[in-house]
């Protein structure tokens, strides 16, 4: 079983070849990435911590209990 599994990745990897990768322009691209990429996150919590709150909000004023 384990030979037969090794030959069909073997088969796989033969079929779908490698794909060409290329670190140092990987590392550049990430590099270069604008900044304002990293802040966005942060602010993406805040929106939806204020969304939650306010519908919240909303369903203890319908539902007050």
């Amino acid at each position: 079983m384990f030979k037969s599994l090794i030959s069909a990745a073997l088969v796989f990897r033969l079929h779908l070849g490698e794909p060409p990768l290329d670190w140092g322009a990987a590392l550049l691209a990430w590099l270069r990435r604008p900044v304002i990429e990293i802040t966005l996150p942060g602010q993406a919590q805040q929106v939806a911590a204020d969304r939650t709150e306010g519908l919240l909000d909303n369903l203890n004023s319908v539902y007050p209990f």
